[in-house]
């Protein structure tokens, strides 16, 4: 992400802040990661975004109540220290999930510990749950009333 330019991080957290998604997980081998997430009917702009950030994988997503008038959906999915690179480059560029991104970089932090033999202590267990029920409520506040600029 070093060798973007303003204006490309600009976009990205534009396009981010409208289609967007952070979200925190524990995976099938017990490991908490983050995962951001961009959707879109568009895939050449899920792909600007992967070359973008040099690592993720864009799936076509199913979707049930799709009829034959609807575009195909795609999703561009970025896990872990990865994911945290990104938020980190586009966060002074991030107005409706700056704090979220704050957040998740301080997940990813924690979270990222517990690879190899690290055991994770009980601390590093409540600090990663606290963390990701406030990104989860501020993800329940925005777009209801919420205000631009980080300050909601």
């Amino acid at each position: 992400m070093s060798d973007c330019s303003e204006l490309d991080l600009a976009y990205l957290a534009g396009f981010f802040d409208g289609e967007g998604c952070i979200h925190m997980h524990t995976r099938s081998n017990g490991l908490d990661t983050l995962t951001i997430m961009l959707s879109n009917t568009c895939r050449e702009s899920l792909n600007f975004m992967e070359s973008l950030s040099s690592s993720g994988s864009i799936s076509h997503v199913n979707r049930k109540s799709a009829k034959p008038q609807h575009s195909p959906v795609y999703m561009l999915q970025i896990h872990g220290d990865s994911a945290k690179k990104v938020l980190e480059a586009m966060l002074p560029y991030l107005k409706i999930k700056q704090k979220q991104a704050n957040l998740a970089i301080a997940f990813q932090e924690v979270a990222g510990k517990s690879h190899g033999n690290h055991t994770v202590s009980l601390w590093e267990r409540e600090v990663r749950e606290i963390l990701s029920k406030r990104i989860t409520d501020l993800n329940h506040t925005i777009g209801h009333g919420s205000k631009i600029g980080g300050n909601n």
